[in-house]
């Protein structure tokens, strides 16, 4: 399984070379959480640069509110389940629309199979 450090690595060898960043800022600054051992949700920061790499995406709006016992998605345990279950990078853009960005295509097309975020987090949960 690839990971943080592998995709930050490819990422800095994409940009110029007077790009200044280190191993460790990029990771920093790209990354939610930081720790190469944690999941692979980007920043804001992150998901622009993977935006201006023009790296292949597919984003996906999500209902507002969309609400399970009174709970707007994806809340503390649904990002929980994103970050140990996804093997791509994503993000999760919370604006008035929310939107859930992948850069891998099977989690994509897995998502887009669902239709649903509800029954996506459910095949996350059983997989």
């Amino acid at each position: 399984m690839l990971n943080k450090l592998y995709y930050t690595q490819q990422l800095l060898k994409l940009l110029p070379d007077d790009h200044g960043l280190s191993d460790e800022s990029a990771m920093r600054s790209w990354w939610q959480d930081f720790r190469p051992d944690s999941g692979l949700r980007l920043s804001p920061e992150g998901n622009y640069i993977m935006e201006q790499l023009k790296i292949e995406h597919w984003a996906f709006e999500l209902p507002v509110p969309y609400m399970n016992n009174r709970q707007i998605l994806p809340g503390p345990a649904e990002l929980l389940l994103l970050n140990k279950k996804l093997t791509c990078p994503y993000f999760l853009k919370i604006t008035k629309t929310p939107t859930l960005v992948f850069y891998g295509s099977k989690e994509a097309t897995m998502f887009a199979m669902y239709g649903d975020v509800k029954k996506f987090l459910r095949y996350l949960k059983n997989t």
